[in-house]
């Protein structure tokens, strides 16, 4: 090739190159962490959809821990929502990279008893979210755990044992934090109706008016 040609045809790669656009690679600035945090915000004011995108910005990042909870809080979201096939799906994705978290056992139990399906199944979940809550010491959580696994019992109508349950539970609540005190006690309401307990139905429903405002 001539070396005039050569020349000629290096020039043109050359200009050819630089009218190319800059590619810039997009570098998120927030971590897993934040991104969780800013979806519970989100959350908080009722912002479903961005909370949900928040959330799965999480998963795309492939960290672990933060990807197992932000599962959950999906799962948690679209519960809200009453979406409840999609998020019985996000808590089985969450067991499926962590069979043993505690919160995921729970709300996939609590999933599966307003649909009123798989409740042998929710039972034996909520009895494992229970032993890793022994397992951790976090009573707190197994406050919550308790009542779940008495809904569960409630629904199959085992009574007596699920009244067993909510009694435990209500000795986890802490009564300067309220929060689902108000289901409780209407659970027990109903299952001292089911066991023909009136007097202590009564009682119950007493109870769950200090707390009605709660549920508003």
């Amino acid at each position: 090739m001539p070396r005039m040609l050569a020349v000629l045809i290096v020039g043109l790669l050359v200009s050819a190159c630089s009218s190319l656009p800059n590619v810039y690679e997009f570098h998120d600035p927030l971590t897993p962490a934040e991104h969780l945090a800013l979806g519970v915000s989100y959350e908080s004011e009722g912002k479903a959809s961005l909370a949900i995108a928040e959330y799965k910005k999480v998963i795309e990042s492939d960290e672990h821990d933060q990807g197992v909870t932000a599962r959950i809080f999906l799962g948690n979201v679209y519960a809200a929502l009453e979406q409840y096939q999609i998020a019985e799906g996000y808590y089985r994705d969450a067991l499926s990279l962590d069979p043993r978290r505690g919160q995921a056992l729970n709300n996939l139990a609590s999933i599966l008893v307003i649909q009123g399906t798989k409740l042998e199944e929710a039972e034996v979940l909520t009895q494992t979210a229970l032993a890793e809550a022994e397992f951790g010491n976090t009573a707190g959580q197994k406050g919550v755990y308790l009542e779940t696994l008495g809904e569960v019992l409630l629904r199959q109508g085992r009574y007596v044992e699920a009244l067993e349950n909510f009694q435990k539970a209500e000795a986890f609540k802490d009564k300067g934090k309220p929060y689902g005190a108000f289901q409780l006690y209407i659970n027990m309401a109903d299952t001292y109706e089911k066991l023909g307990r009136m007097v202590e139905a009564k009682e119950a429903r007493q109870r769950a008016e200090d707390f009605s405002w709660i549920a508003r």
